[in-house]
């Protein structure tokens, strides 16, 4: 995230999250990892995809960075073809979907947790119609989070 430029979320991850994060460093029962996360999350502007929000409800909590909202794809790929570093999507498997099926994804990285919370929701809907290719995998001390690392292949 800190070689994020943009942070891309669906109105959903947004307003599920929004109240969440700025809470977070003052929280005695936080990690440092999850601190440390709180503030590149709060520094690191949002732009929120979604058809029913107006600026208003996309504000962010008590630390702003700014917040905009754009159509469901609309402007995606434009923002891609803009200079600058990574857009990272977090929270949002409809979404990274949605730009993957658009040619509009570089490279996926999916983190693990080690949680089991029952049912869920299925990574994907359907198998992409682009290739994954990996690249690495990545795991850290004590948490069991695992990340893989896929570069996305090209239509032909």
């Amino acid at each position: 995230m800190a070689n994020a430029d943009y942070l891309l979320l669906s109105r959903r991850s947004f307003l599920g999250n929004k109240s969440y994060w700025p809470g977070v460093p003052d929280d005695p029962n936080s990690t440092a990892i999850r601190r440390e996360f709180s503030t590149l999350i709060a520094q690191t502007p949002k732009l929120v995809i979604s058809d029913k929000l107006s600026p208003p409800n996309s504000r962010p909590g008590p630390t702003p960075k700014s917040s905009l909202v754009i159509g469901p794809t609309t402007g995606s790929g434009e923002l891609k073809r803009q200079q600058g570093r990574d857009i990272l999507v977090l929270m949002s498997h409809l979404l990274w979907q949605n730009l993957l099926a658009h040619d509009l994804v570089d490279e996926l990285q999916l983190t693990v947790f080690p949680l089991v919370g029952g049912v869920g929701e299925p990574l994907f809907v359907s198998r992409p119609q682009v290739p994954l290719n990996p690249v690495c995998i990545q795991t850290w001390d004590d948490s069991g989070n695992v990340l893989h690392v896929y570069e996305v292949g090209r239509r032909t």
